[in-house]
């Protein structure tokens, strides 16, 4: 459900740019506020509710006084700004590289081949982050919004998801004849990854 949420903000804050409603962009934010807290919301906690009522009232006073479309501006800088962190922490003088800890957690320890590999990919992932966050922020400040939306709603997401599947292909025919995860297993390594250890 907090993937429907997600995508329902998405595709909110696209309408919300196109149509220049604020409804639509207060809208948007109590989606992006009620997906973490999914969960407690739908086992009827009380702190939850109360918080996502707090949080939508500061959010339809937010579009009234015209700052909505501002407080839509940083997640897309945000959510890939703390990924890039993470990614870009792990390649630190004795810290292992995220890549490679997500390819140990399936596959056991790595040779020296594999090692590289890795650590060069975890790197493309440092670059491409870091081109999402630059491009959300520059987009914000200078181009037009129809333009921001899409390229930071849609088509860095798209981008990364490419990315996502063909780096998993590609690393399999590169090491063709080892031992490779299902896709589905992959996916859920990625899940149970430690990446506060990273």
């Amino acid at each position: 459900m907090q993937i429907v949420l997600g995508i329902c903000y998405l595709i909110v804050v696209h309408l919300a740019v196109l149509r220049q409603q604020p409804a639509l962009e207060c809208l948007a934010l109590v989606l992006l506020a009620a997906i973490p807290l999914y969960a407690s919301l739908r086992a009827a906690r009380v702190n939850a509710w109360l918080l996502l009522v707090a949080a939508s009232a500061a959010f339809y006073g937010l579009s009234l006084l015209g700052g909505a479309i501002y407080a839509l501006f940083v997640p897309p800088i945000a959510l890939p700004g703390m990924l890039l962190l993470v990614f870009a922490g792990s390649l630190r003088r004795g810290r292992m590289p995220l890549v490679t800890r997500i390819a140990q957690a399936s596959s056991g320890p790595l040779d020296e081949a594999r090692l590289d590999y890795t650590r060069h990919v975890t790197w493309l992932w440092v670059f491409v982050l870091a081109l999402q966050v630059a491009a959300a922020f520059v987009l914000a400040l200078t181009g037009p919004l129809w333009l921001w939306s899409l390229v930071t709603n849609f088509i860095n997401y798209l981008l990364t998801g490419l990315l996502f599947v063909g780096e998993y292909g590609y690393r399999r025919i590169r090491f063709r004849g080892q031992p490779h995860q299902s896709f589905v297993d992959h996916l859920l390594t990625l899940i149970r990854t430690r990446y506060h250890a990273a």
